[in-house]
């Protein structure tokens, strides 16, 4: 995987911390919450994705699914599924052409920013 996309987070953003260990940065949010913020390399461009809620909360919905698909409705830039490992995950994808320093920060700030709010909503934590 290219690590390119870390040449684009600006080391001087106080709310933004890239995780030495993983593609990942942590975003801290003004709600005294942080979330992760995972970074991959597709096709052409990059995908955010940010957990949710792992299997043990999703089993507790009557239809996970239909939770995301309801989400999707609503939104926009972030995008919401279960993956393969049963967890609600919030995505974005951008394109890695052209993709400047302000976009991937502000994908990166939305990405985190929603999945931390339907995080809490759905399990009242703070673990990501």
């Amino acid at each position: 995987m290219s690590n390119d996309w870390r040449t684009l987070i600006d080391r001087r953003a106080r709310d933004i911390q890239l995780d030495p260990h993983h593609p990942a940065v942590v975003v801290r949010l003004d709600n005294n919450r942080s979330h992760k913020v995972r970074v991959g390399s597709a096709e052409d461009g990059y995908v955010l994705e940010a957990v949710i809620a792992g299997p043990a909360h999703t089993a507790r919905l009557d239809d996970p699914v239909a939770v995301a698909r309801e989400r999707n409705r609503n939104s926009r830039m972030v995008g919401y599924r279960v993956d393969a490992r049963g967890r609600l995950v919030a995505h974005a994808w951008t394109p890695r052409e052209g993709l400047s320093r302000e976009m991937l920060l502000l994908l990166v700030r939305r990405v985190a920013s929603e999945a931390d709010r339907h995080e809490l909503l759905l399990t009242g934590l703070d673990r990501r």
